[in-house]
């Protein structure tokens, strides 16, 4: 599906959802729920593609970790901003925080071996 194909359904449902939200407002929220996961379903398809063309491209070089990382990362903010939204969607902004809190948090503790690596390399370069 391309990108006109994404938009069009995404305001497919924003359409039907509005429609639907005066009188049946948790099939409305269920709908764009949905939606939501049907659209990340698609990107994720989109990105296998790029995905392994990186992972070719990266792999036996010294950089192999760093790029596994980055990925992970990316996946684990896709995941905690697509949750955090279906929360704020259903009306529980305090769980969406809490879900975008803890995203930002397994990032950063995935990225402490690199941190690690790299105030090493630092150590290394000014002795």
């Amino acid at each position: 599906m391309t990108l006109i194909g994404c938009a069009s359904v995404a305001a497919a449902v924003v359409l039907i959802a509005l429609y639907l939200k005066p009188q049946q407002k948790e099939i409305a929220s269920l709908l764009a729920i949905a939606g939501a996961l049907l659209l990340f379903a698609v990107s994720l398809t989109h990105a296998s593609g790029a995905i392994v063309f990186i992972r070719k491209t990266v792999s036996g070089s010294a950089y192999t970790a760093e790029v596994e990382t980055m990925f992970k990362a990316l996946g684990i903010a896709a995941v905690a901003q697509i949750t955090a939204d279906v929360c704020r969607t259903s009306g529980e902004a305090v769980i969406a925080s809490q879900v975008e809190l803890i995203g930002k948090m397994e990032i950063v503790i995935l990225a402490l071996p690199l941190a690690a690596r790299l105030l090493a390399l630092a150590q290394t370069l000014l002795s």
